[in-house]
């Protein structure tokens, strides 16, 4: 659930970036097809980017005692059953939004199914690349891909002409298909208020390459100009498609008679390369992967703070160790200064380790990577490789490097989990398949 939350906020990020730069630098001008693309391509990008994920493998040397362990080791102080009032937000929040992606897909399907109910009952015939569709109703003409729904009383009237050719421009480019996405995106992202200012830009960009494609064939500027007026104020609108808005006509007819844009106003194209690494930045999840490795040559072993031998560390009975542990980079260079580049092991043996054949056991703690200490593991714990019970003999002879995670249970934990074999605690190893 969480990790829906963050997606939905990623998307939103991006659609709020990419349209603050197409107003800022790009709304402006007369390049309405380059536009067209660059919010259509927005769009998309804002879903995309945010899936995408990048990974930096870094490969690092270790000793060939180390130990992986899964630093997600069960702890006894955790309360599992704890619920957080935040866990309790989070899935009211899922709720909210779901509940309006539902009302916004019904919204969507609803006035498709009003576009397509008018096409199949109203009167239809071929006029030219259209398919016209007559019907009785007050409704302002608009196209839905090949078909251009027209109230019956404009056939004969002389801005017949003018709505079969700028509805061919729409049909003919696909715009149905433009606001069919942004449809989709509002309802999914209907909480964020970029989603639908970039969904109105979207239409009316369409606007604006008919009218430029219109007057290029040799139209009158103030003619059709007109012609739009009078359209655009005949019968209700419907949404999810293409049509005459007279809300938008004062837009349209600012653009018509605007001077076309110089060349050198392409030089913003380049923002739209910036505006996608920005996004991709911002939006996409980076991440470095260390991998061990073992080292080629042997770490400073120091045992009871002297320089000791991997052989000398070995002879000493896991009863007799308190602590081992393991340095690398720069945690080695806080605390050593010569013969470390290769990392320290730090042994701290008990007071005594001349008594190497005493047979009583003890605790014996590990560190791994830096100072973060693990539960101490009794070494009459149960063990067990794989799900199977173990011996100590036998965990000696384990392969470090084939090691996947280890867990350990203490106290109530392992009881609960193993019973009263569980009651010195339990080390659960998994080796990798």
């Amino acid at each position: 659930m969480k990790e829906l939350i963050i997606l939905n906020l990623k998307i939103s990020l991006a659609i709020a970036i990419f349209y603050l730069l197409y107003k800022i630098l790009l709304s402006h001008d007369t390049f309405f097809v380059r536009n067209r693309f660059y919010l259509i391509g927005s769009l998309l990008t804002s879903i995309i980017t945010p899936l995408l994920k990048f990974q930096t493998k870094v490969y690092q040397n270790v000793p060939d005692m180390i130990l992986t362990v899964n630093p997600n080791y069960y702890s006894p102080t955790q309360h599992v059953s704890e619920v957080s009032i935040w866990i309790l937000i989070i899935k009211i929040t899922i709720v909210i939004y779901f509940t309006g992606v539902l009302l916004g897909i019904v919204r969507l399907l609803w006035a498709y199914k009003k576009v397509i109910s008018l096409i199949i009952t109203s009167k239809r015939r071929k006029f030219q690349e259209l398919i016209l569709v007559i019907t009785r109703l007050s409704v302002s003409p608009f196209s839905f891909l090949k078909w251009l729904i027209i109230p019956e009383n404009k056939l004969n009237q002389s801005d017949f002409e003018n709505i079969v050719q700028h509805e061919s421009i729409h049909s003919r480019q696909y715009h149905s298909v433009d606001l069919f996405l942004a449809e989709l995106l509002v309802a999914f992202q209907w909480f964020n208020p970029f989603a639908w200012w970039m969904k109105k830009s979207i239409m009316e960009n369409h606007e604006f390459i008919v009218d430029k494609e219109i007057l290029r064939k040799g139209v009158n500027s103030r003619n059709y100009q007109y012609s739009l007026l009078n359209i655009s104020t005949a019968g209700s609108q419907l949404a999810v498609v293409n049509y005459f808005n007279s809300n938008l006509l004062k837009k349209r007819i600012l653009m018509m008679n605007k001077t076309q844009s110089p060349k050198w106003y392409g030089i913003n194209n380049g923002m739209i390369l910036v505006s996608i690494a920005l996004v991709v930045a911002l939006t996409s999840s980076f991440e470095t992967k260390v991998i061990a490795q073992k080292s080629d040559a042997d770490p400073l072993y120091l045992l009871n703070g002297k320089t000791s031998n991997k052989e000398e560390i070995q002879k000493i009975k896991p009863g007799n160790i308190k602590t081992m542990s393991v340095f690398k980079d720069s945690l080695v260079k806080e605390k050593y200064r010569k013969g470390s580049e290769k990392g320290v092991v730090e042994v701290v043996a008990k007071d005594s380790i001349t008594n190497q054949n005493s047979n009583k056991e003890d605790e014996i703690s590990i560190v791994g990577y830096g100072n973060q200490k693990l539960r101490r593991i009794d070494t009459t714990a149960l063990i067990l490789v794989d799900g199977k019970p173990s011996s100590k003999n036998q965990l000696n002879s384990i392969n470090p490097n084939s090691i996947n995670t280890i867990n350990v249970l203490k106290g109530k934990s392992a009881v609960l989990e193993y019973g009263e074999k569980g009651k010195n605690g339990v080390v659960e190893i998994e080796t990798k398949k």
